[in-house]
């Protein structure tokens, strides 16, 4: 009998953990998908909090937020949103194939919509006085165009079965495109 059950048996109230190898009694380690997400989702929202206070602060000089805060908003929210969503689906009884099927094509769609509006905003504050960098908008938008394309293609199955990792890599890919853009907030803001 393994130490756990063994404590389970002799001392009541002692449960065994969920995660508990039922061979040597320790622990392990576990980290499932509704986990990632959720771990995802709160530094999406760490990342837009902290944007919308330098904002602030921002505000009261003669600063006014352009397309690339913009862009960094919609990033968040993208990625909040989308590492939220999973959710409801996994435990609501839909099988996960089903789910990261629906997923993939979804985010793979705010993925292709993201670089028509990143494209967009540089167009526009590029026709301002605040000319953006083209290398860092020419390796956003590869990259999100890349990340909408591997989510699509493991939509409609041509990745093999529909698993967690490419939706995984999109969300994280947003979650850099956030923190690019409010690295970049941070240090127009400290000239």
């Amino acid at each position: 009998m393994a130490r756990s059950e063994a404590l389970a048996a002799a001392v009541p109230g002692w449960r065994i953990p969920l995660n508990a190898d039922r061979l040597g009694g320790h622990a392990r380690p576990s980290m499932n998908e509704a986990d990632v997400l959720l771990a995802m989702a709160e530094v999406a929202v760490a990342l837009l909090g902290f944007a919308a206070i330098v904002s602030v602060f921002r505000q009261r000089g003669t600063w006014r937020p352009d397309g690339r805060f913009w862009a960094m908003i919609a990033a968040g929210i993208g990625t909040l949103v989308f590492s939220l969503l999973p959710l409801p689906l996994l435990f609501g009884g839909i099988t996960q194939a089903s789910t990261w099927q629906t997923c993939d094509a979804l985010l793979g769609a705010y993925a292709l919509g993201y670089c028509a509006f990143l494209t967009r905003s540089f167009r526009r504050d590029r026709a301002t006085d605040s000319a953006p960098n083209v290398s860092i908008f020419a390796l956003l938008l590869s990259g999100s165009a890349l990340n909408g394309a591997l989510l699509v293609l493991s939509a409609f199955g041509y990745l093999g079965d529909p698993q967690f990792w490419p939706y995984l890599v999109g969300l994280i890919w947003f979650q850099i495109v956030t923190a690019v853009f409010f690295v970049r907030l941070l240090v127009v803001w400290l000239r």
